[in-house]
């Protein structure tokens, strides 16, 4: 016996044969589409932002809401998407662990001297990156002989992750300054000559007006308080934009320039002759900071223009007590910033009287961009400024 549902089936290729070589209809289901945030991940966060006309993007039928939705966000303001941004991460769960070894990876050090740092072992670190690729969407490293090394994207994201980490480490500091009454630690870094003029009348004046401020001060060329600042390891800096350093990473509040001066023991014979011939200056020897630094270079430049060689005989140091020593000990010549010559010309030392033009670029009271300067270091940095105008 035949069944009633084979029946239908002939009656219709009968009557139409077109209809009887479609393939079947699927089956359509109507399902609603979530909420999206910015990379289109299923967690809805709290992110509304003002919607502008415009035609939408040629997309599937069941996708239609979620490209709308993408297409309001997408042309919302940049804060709105880093806020979006930074909450899908949360979501999806970025920790202040991955954070932390991201950190310690802008250093170049190996995956085991991070997992060291952090004390914990290395498959557990390489699972806290494999973490962070999952949730971020990204791959944050390759392989690099027998370790591995940062993606770009890995970078930006280290790099990030150290601001993230820095500004932690503000907030605890600012929080305890304003409930011990600023108390705590200030970090400072200057080039000689604003360590002698700007950090040490200032450095009096907190004493004064924070007694419980314990301010530590390090004394450097800009490149390497460029690179302490960038790593949170300084708070500010009187100097100059380093140049292995991007200088959008910094705010520059420029302050004054530094003449330089070139100082010799007292009773030196080039003192005898008023003013020495420069000729005369390359029968000693010379004390220079390090090859690369702005102030060494700026007197091999200085020199050149007056048609002179570069010292044939020198030491080269970035010590400023080192240099005092060996100028008050030998015949050597050595450039300083005038400020540092004038606080120990009535010593052992003097000043030539001959004027090389030697004047390094200007310097400036140098931050971290976009950090949130806690109230210890607004107060210093008001000191240090206080005869600017503005």
């Amino acid at each position: 016996m035949i069944s009633g549902r084979p029946k239908a089936a002939a009656s219709i290729s009968k009557t139409s044969p077109d209809r009887a070589r479609m393939p079947s209809p699927k089956l359509r289901v109507a399902v609603p589409v979530p909420v999206l945030i910015c990379d289109n991940s299923m967690a809805p966060p709290p992110c509304n932002g003002p919607a502008r006309p415009g035609p939408l993007p040629p997309v599937r039928a069941e996708l239609g809401k979620r490209a709308h939705i993408n297409q309001i966000i997408g042309r919302d303001d940049l804060m709105t998407k880093r806020v979006c941004m930074a909450e899908t991460f949360l979501r999806r769960g970025l920790k202040l662990s991955h954070l932390r070894l991201l950190a310690l990876l802008t250093h170049d050090e190996g995956l085991g001297a991070a997992a060291a740092t952090l004390g914990i072992a290395q498959p557990a670190a390489s699972r806290l990156l494999s973490e962070a690729e999952r949730i971020t969407g990204y791959s944050l490293r390759t392989r690099d002989g027998r370790g591995i090394r940062l993606t770009p994207e890995g970078r930006a994201l280290a790099q990030r992750a150290r601001r993230v980490l820095n500004e932690l480490s503000d907030a605890e500091r600012e929080l305890g300054e304003i409930g011990g009454g600023l108390t705590g630690d200030l970090r400072v870094g200057a080039v000689t000559g604003a360590a002698m003029e700007r950090v040490l009348p200032a450095l009096r004046s907190a004493r004064l007006e924070m007694p419980g401020l314990r301010v530590h001060v390090e004394i450097a060329n800009s490149e390497v308080l460029g690179e302490a600042l960038a790593e949170g390891r300084i708070d500010l800096a009187l100097a100059r934009l380093p140049r292995d350093h991007p200088p959008e990473l910094f705010d520059l509040r420029p302050v004054g320039e530094e003449p330089v001066a070139l100082v010799v023991r007292r009773g030196h014979r080039l003192l005898a002759e008023v003013p020495p011939a420069p000729e005369a200056l390359m029968e000693h020897d010379w004390v220079l900071p390090e090859a690369g630094t702005i102030l060494h270079d700026t007197v091999i430049d200085q020199l050149a223009r007056r048609g002179l060689r570069a010292p044939a005989r020198c030491v080269t140091t970035s010590s400023v007590l080192l240099t005092l020593a060996l100028v008050q000990r030998s015949n050597a010549i050595a450039p300083l910033a005038r400020a540092v010559a004038s606080e120990f010309a009535a010593g052992a030392c003097a000043v030539l009287p001959l004027d090389l033009g030697l004047s390094v670029a200007p310097y400036g009271l140098m931050t971290r961009k976009g950090a949130a300067p806690t109230m210890a270091l607004r107060r210093f940095s008001a000191l240090l400024t206080r005869d600017l105008p503005g």
